[in-house]
């Protein structure tokens, strides 16, 4: 229980950061509530224990996965990478607002 509490509380830290590095890129034309990123983010997270839930009682038990489990399963693991990746490439961004707003701050 301590580790979803800890997963949710970091990625909920981190579905924030991804809001403000989108703001401040101005990807969007309005402003993106902090709040709807980390939503969706906690939403995907739930649905990927809930699948490692299964995908475990399953493979204990004698019959196994289905196929529509199997392909439910790399489904969402291939979109899972591809958040992953995302959030990678997303790192430089971050990186760049934070030393552009001290160099802001240090020129005030």
């Amino acid at each position: 229980m301590i580790r979803l509490i800890a997963c949710g509380l970091g990625l909920a830290g981190f579905g924030v950061i991804i809001a403000e590095v989108i703001n401040n890129a101005k990807l969007l034309e309005h402003r993106l509530q902090p709040y709807a990123v980390v939503i969706v983010i906690l939403v995907i997270y739930a649905v990927h224990e809930l699948l490692e839930t299964r995908r475990k009682k399953k493979s204990t038990s004698p019959v196994g996965l289905d196929r529509k489990d199997k392909f439910f399963i790399v489904v969402y693991d291939v979109i899972y990478g591809l958040m992953g990746i995302l959030m990678l490439l997303g790192i430089p961004y971050l990186w760049w607002g934070v030393i552009k707003r001290l160099a802001m701050l240090a020129n005030k």
